[in-house]
């Protein structure tokens, strides 16, 4: 399944930072790749792609996103979906 458009934050040129997702309540929605939507002129990277199972059973996506203009702030949001 597909998503995009979620949320918004902005990385200060040369930054770095961790932000995750929590779909639907937490739901479970197998292998799902997630990467930056630029909103802004600017280049994102996204690595350290991870699923979390927490305690309480439900499901998070998270990524660190690193801004790699290391003139500007990029704003952007998030998108992905599952593997094919």
């Amino acid at each position: 399944m597909a998503f995009n458009g979620v949320g918004f934050a902005t990385i200060a040129p040369g930054q770095a930072f961790r932000w995750g997702v929590l779909r639907n309540g937490g739901q479970d929605f197998g292998a799902q790749y997630v990467s930056a939507h630029p909103e802004t002129p600017g280049s994102i990277l996204t690595d350290s792609q991870t699923k979390i199972r927490a305690n309480d059973g439900h499901f998070e996506y998270w990524a660190t996103f690193h801004n790699l203009d290391g003139n500007r702030a990029v704003s952007f949001s998030m998108q992905g979906g599952g593997f094919n």
